[in-house]
């Protein structure tokens, strides 16, 4: 019997839960579908926050990191949430509790993981490694 020499296939990819290609594309959809069922205020934040990343997305920016660093998300988001606290304060002259802005704080540094996955795993960026 004359058997053709093939290759194996990868241990993980005989797995019955491997993630193929296509799985990604089916997961982002998803993944921006909940996004827009967030609260209106929560929606107005993700926009605004989409738009201060899109100024630091380039190519070796600190968001494409293999392992970004948890400081550097941290102060990241902090930033995010002054520059976002004055914009309300300028059209509301109001300001807001530590209660409230600790909590603000919180769900903006969330907001901004997520919008850093989805540009690291939306395909844009050919150059992140796994």
């Amino acid at each position: 019997m004359d058997f053709q020499k093939t290759n194996p296939l990868p241990f993980f990819m005989l797995h019955p839960e491997y993630i193929g290609t296509g799985t990604e594309k089916k997961a982002m959809k998803d993944f921006d579908y909940f996004q827009q069922t967030f609260p209106s205020k929560v929606k107005e934040y993700q926009q605004r926050i989409a738009s201060i990343i899109d100024h630091m997305d380039y190519e070796g920016a600190m968001i494409y990191d293999e392992y970004p660093d948890r400081l550097g998300l941290e102060t990241l988001a902090s930033t995010i949430t002054d520059m976002l606290l004055k914009e309300e304060q300028k059209e509301q002259q109001a300001t807001c509790p530590v209660t409230q802005r600790e909590d603000k704080k919180m769900m903006i540094q969330v907001l901004v993981c997520n919008e850093i996955y989805r540009r690291r795993h939306n395909g844009k960026r050919e150059f992140f490694y796994y």
